[in-house]
């Protein structure tokens, strides 16, 4: 009994840290909420996403989750896949808005 509660505890806490959520704060005009969403549910390891906005500050927030992120290299040893992050900060600046803040959120 006691091996399968070490084994279940085990699990738990692997799977809580397999995943982990953030807050990305920006500033800038967003024409629409639901492409830039979609385009952030493109980036490979994100898994899920919220936009909050309000329009008079012209400012908003990402609250997204991420996959857990693993580097990979090709056969001559050179990295190839950039984190998610990178790639979700190169979106903002590809959608004219500017990134202020990224902070990871404790469970």
């Amino acid at each position: 009994m006691l091996r399968y509660l070490f084994t279940f505890t085990m699990l738990l806490a692997f799977n809580s840290n397999a995943q982990s959520y953030y807050s990305y704060s920006f500033s800038g005009a967003v024409s629409d909420f639901e492409q830039l969403e979609s385009k952030m549910m493109n980036i490979e390891g994100v898994q899920s996403c919220k936009t909050r906005y309000k329009d008079e500050k012209q400012a908003g927030e990402l609250i997204f989750q991420l996959k857990k992120y693993e580097k990979e290299y090709d056969e001559k040893g050179n990295f190839i896949n950039p984190s998610p992050l990178i790639n979700i900060k190169n979106l903002l600046f590809k959608e004219g808005l500017e990134p202020i803040e990224l902070v990871e959120i404790n469970n």
